[in-house]
């Protein structure tokens, strides 16, 4: 899965639009986030468009309390190839 960073205040590339998106911090990606990528991916087929996942770096949680840093489960690198 390619990998894109973009900044807060970017707009997506155009190869991003008309699909469908998953949004969520993906860390670890368990089976419940494949199986939200699988949905995406299945929508995104029907729609003849991408199928993204976006995640975030840092995570939600360490902006909106910061505090000690939980370290990551997974690397974004990893996030990817795990999607």
């Amino acid at each position: 899965m390619a990998t894109v960073t973009l900044e807060w205040f970017a707009y997506p590339p155009p190869e991003f639009v008309g699909g469908a998106a998953t949004v969520g911090n993906f860390d670890g990606v368990h089976l419940g986030h494949r199986a939200l990528v699988a949905g995406a991916r299945k929508l995104a087929d029907n729609l003849g468009g991408p199928a993204v996942v976006v995640t975030f770096d840092p995570p939600p949680h360490q902006v909106l309390h910061p505090g000690p840093i939980r370290p990551p489960l997974t690397t974004l690198a990893e996030r990817a190839e795990l999607a």
